[in-house]
C-alpha cells in the first residue's frame, strides 16, 4: 500500500500533540482498485466485442382507442349554415364543446363566435365552409342541411 501513507497532522492549537492516520481498513476498500499490481489495457489493444446476439421481436400491431364520449348534456336539431369566418358560431357560450353530425359525418369542435343570428331561428349552426362539406355532405351552393349538435 504504498499509495497510502501515515501522515501527521496538528490536532491541537499547542502542536504538543499530534494525530497519525493510518491506511484504510481493508473493510473499506473497493472491488475495483487500482494497485501496483493492474494491469491496465490500452485503448484499441482489447479484443473487439462479439457481435450482438439476433433476437427475434414479434411484430407490432398498430391499434387505435377511441376514446368514448360523455352523455352530452343536450341534443339540438335543425339547420346548419356556413359562412367564411373560420369559425364555429352557436348561440352558446365561447368554449362549449360539441359535436355536429349530418349525413356527411361528424365533427367535434369548441364554440369560437356567437350566431346564427336570432331572427334565423330554425338555423342553430355557423360552420366554416369546409366543415360545412365534410358535415352535411352537401356542396355550399345548396346553402342550409339538417343537423344535430351534442352539446358537452
Amino acid at each position: 500500500m504504498a499509495a497510502f501513507q501515515a501522515i501527521r497532522s496538528a490536532a491541537s492549537l499547542d502542536r504538543s500533540s499530534s494525530l497519525t492516520i493510518g491506511p484504510l481498513d481493508a473493510a473499506h476498500r473497493s472491488a475495483g482498485r487500482i494497485d501496483l499490481t493492474t494491469v491496465l489495457i490500452e485503448p484499441g489493444s482489447a479484443a473487439a466485442p462479439a457481435a450482438r446476439p439476433r433476437v427475434s421481436q414479434p411484430a407490432a400491431v398498430p391499434i387505435a382507442v377511441r376514446k368514448p364520449l360523455p352523455k352530452p348534456k343536450a341534443v339540438l336539431r335543425g339547420l346548419a349554415s356556413w359562412y367564411v369566418n373560420g369559425t364555429t358560431a352557436m348561440r352558446l357560450p365561447f368554449g362549449t364543446h360539441v359535436r355536429i353530425c349530418g349525413r356527411g359525418g361528424c365533427i367535434n369542435r369548441v364554440v369560437t363566435d356567437w350566431g346564427p343570428a336570432r331572427y334565423l331561428r330554425s338555423r342553430i349552426v355557423d360552420l366554416d365552409p369546409a366543415d360545412f362539406v365534410r358535415v352535411t355532405g352537401r356542396w355550399l351552393g345548396k346553402g342550409l342541411a339538417v343537423v344535430a349538435v351534442y352539446v358537452y
